[in-house]
C-alpha cells in the first residue's frame, strides 16, 4: 500500500475518533447546561459553567449514568477527571456491569459483543454485520422442581462464530445483572438434543463467586473448540475434509436464575397471567355453549337443513331446536 494511502487512512481514523470524543463532550454539556437549578460552587469566574458542574463528584456521577455502556466508554477518554469519576463510582460500575449487584433489576450490557433477544422485548431487526454474533436469548421458564417462574439465560455460540477479541474493560463486563454465578455448558457435538432436559450431564460449566463475565464466557468458548477438535461423538456433518470437528457444532451455556419480585419483568409477567386469567375465567360456560352450537350445526346438516348461525341458534332454546329437527346427542 503506498505512503499517501497509510498516512490518508491513519487521519480518517484519527479523525473519526476525535469526531467520537467531540459528540460525548458536546452531549454532557447539552445534559449539564438543561440543569439550571445545580448548585454551583463558588469559584473563579473564569472557570466554564460547564466544568462548574462537573466539579461537583454528585453531579457528574448523574450526568454520566444518563449515558450509555459505550458512551461511558468513550467518556473516559474525554479527561482524567471523567476517567477517575466512572472508576470511584460504585453505582456507575454497578449499572455498567463491571461490579456485581445482587438486588439489581435485569439489566445487560452483553450486546456490545452478542447478538440478543428477550422475551420481553420486541425482536430487533438483524443487520447482515450481526449476523455471525453469539446469540445470547432469555425467556421465563419454570423452576424444575417447583412451580416457580424462574429467568432462562442461554447462550449460543455456532462454530461459524469468529470470537471477538474484545479489550479488558467489556472482558470484564458481567453477562448481566444480577450477576450469572453458575452456567451449564454443552457442545452439540456430544449433546446433539436441541432439549435440554433430554441432554444428560454437561460437557462443562462456568462459575463464579461475583459473576459470570464476557470473558469467561469467550475463553470457555475457546477452551471447548479446541478441546473438540477431534470428537469421537461428532456427526459426519459436523466434521471438515480434514477431520476436525469444526462445523455445524454449537456450544450452548445456560442459567436459571431468580428475579427480584419487584424486577419489571416480573411484573409484566404477573400482569399477563392476571389478564390470561380474567379471560379465562367463563372459558367453560363458552366451551360448553360453543360444543352445543357445533351439535345443532352437524345435527341441521344431517337433516337437510340450512346450518344455524350462532346468534340463531342462541335465539331460540334447545327445545325449540329438538322440536324443529336440529337436535343432537350431546
Amino acid at each position: 500500500m503506498p505512503p499517501s494511502v497509510q498516512s490518508q487512512g491513519a487521519y480518517d481514523s484519527y479523525a473519526a475518533a476525535r469526531r467520537q470524543l467531540a459528540s460525548t463532550q458536546e452531549l454532557l454539556e447539552r445534559i449539564t447546561a438543561a440543569a439550571a437549578s445545580a448548585p454551583r460552587p463558588s469559584s473563579p469566574t473564569s472557570i466554564p459553567a460547564v466544568q462548574k458542574v462537573f466539579n461537583i463528584s454528585e453531579l457528574l456521577e448523574h450526568i454520566l449514568l444518563r449515558l450509555s455502556f459505550q458512551d461511558i466508554l468513550k467518556a473516559q477518554q474525554v479527561s482524567k477527571q471523567f476517567f477517575n469519576a466512572i472508576e470511584a463510582s460504585s453505582t456507575i460500575q454497578k449499572t455498567m456491569c463491571l461490579q456485581p449487584d445482587p438486588t439489581s433489576n435485569y439489566q445487560r450490557q452483553a450486546d456490545v459483543v452478542f447478538r440478543s433477544w428477550h422475551l420481553h422485548e420486541p425482536r430487533p431487526p438483524i443487520t447482515i454485520a450481526q449476523e455471525k454474533r453469539i446469540f445470547l436469548t432469555a425467556f421465563v421458564a419454570h423452576a424444575p422442581d417447583s412451580d416457580d417462574l424462574l429467568w432462562r439465560l442461554g447462550i449460543c455460540i455456532f462454530s461459524e462464530n469468529k470470537l471477538p477479541n474484545p479489550g479488558g474493560r467489556i472482558r470484564s463486563t458481567l453477562i448481566c445483572q444480577p450477576p450469572v454465578l453458575h452456567m451449564d455448558v454443552y457442545a452439540t457435538c456430544c449433546h446433539p438434543s436441541d432439549n435440554i432436559e433430554d441432554r444428560g450431564d454437561p460437557t462443562s460449566t462456568v462459575t463464579s463467586e461475583t459473576g459470570i463475565t464476557i470473558g469467561d464466557i469467550l475463553d470457555t468458548a475457546t477452551r471447548l473448540r479446541a478441546e473438540h477438535r477431534l470428537c469421537p461423538f461428532a456427526h459426519p456433518l459436523h466434521h471438515t475434509n480434514e477431520g476436525f470437528v469444526e462445523k455445524h457444532v454449537e456450544i450452548d451455556l445456560e442459567a436459571m436464575m431468580k428475579l427480584p419480585e419487584t424486577d419489571p419483568i416480573m411484573l409484566a409477567l404477573q400482569l399477563r397471567k392476571r389478564r390470561c386469567l380474567e379471560e379465562w375465567k367463563d372459558w367453560p360456560q363458552t366451551a360448553d355453549r360453543l360444543h352445543q352450537y357445533i351439535i345443532s350445526k352437524q345435527a341441521a346438516l344431517d337433516n337437510g337443513m340450512p346450518i344455524p348461525t350462532l346468534a340463531e341458534f342462541e335465539a331460540v332454546s334447545a327445545e325449540d331446536w329438538d322440536a324443529l329437527g336440529h337436535g343432537g346427542e350431546s
